[in-house]
């Protein structure tokens, strides 16, 4: 069984158009996606499907974002949408938030480290107020699951979600 058996012309559906998925690929906004095969052609998974489909909502929410991160971050909540639409348990919340920065005085001088980037998964908002982030965005990956359209509901259910998944 081919595990990318979707085409750029068949990723379309997703909201993404061949030309600009060359195009940001050429710009390295969608490298973890797809796979290349011998003829030097691009084919995409079903993750690769949600993912692509999570990016086209979370892009019309906000345009104004950055797209390379739009895309990463798109790729990495896909597998929670899908597996709540498969009804495979999973978190229920996907975010990105940073962590407090230290400031301390050293030889006079107030410094202050950079904020470090965190990825979460938890179940309820009493988990996310506890990683104690002071900036944060928050996926609900359930409700996201619950507007998945017909033709990407039947994507998801080819999908297999084994222990590794």
């Amino acid at each position: 069984m081919n595990d990318f058996p979707y085409t750029p012309a068949q990723v379309q559906i997703t909201g993404w158009n061949p030309d600009g998925l060359r195009d940001l690929r050429l710009k390295g906004h969608i490298e973890s996606y797809g796979q290349q095969g011998e003829n030097g052609r691009w084919q995409y998974g079903g993750l690769d499907m949600v993912a692509f489909w999570c990016a086209k909502v979370r892009h019309q929410a906000n345009r104004r974002v950055d797209l390379r991160q739009l895309f990463v971050r798109s790729r990495w909540i896909a597998e929670d949408v899908a597996k709540h639409v498969a009804g495979v348990p999973t978190a229920r919340f996907c975010g990105f938030g940073y962590r407090e920065m230290h400031t301390w005085v050293e030889n006079g001088l107030h410094l202050r480290s950079l904020p470090r980037p965190v990825r979460f998964r938890t179940d309820t908002w009493e988990q996310v107020g506890e990683l104690r982030l002071w900036d944060m965005e928050i996926i609900d990956t359930e409700m996201m699951a619950n507007a998945v359209p017909e033709w990407l509901r039947e994507i998801v259910g080819q999908m297999n979600f084994g222990q590794d998944a």
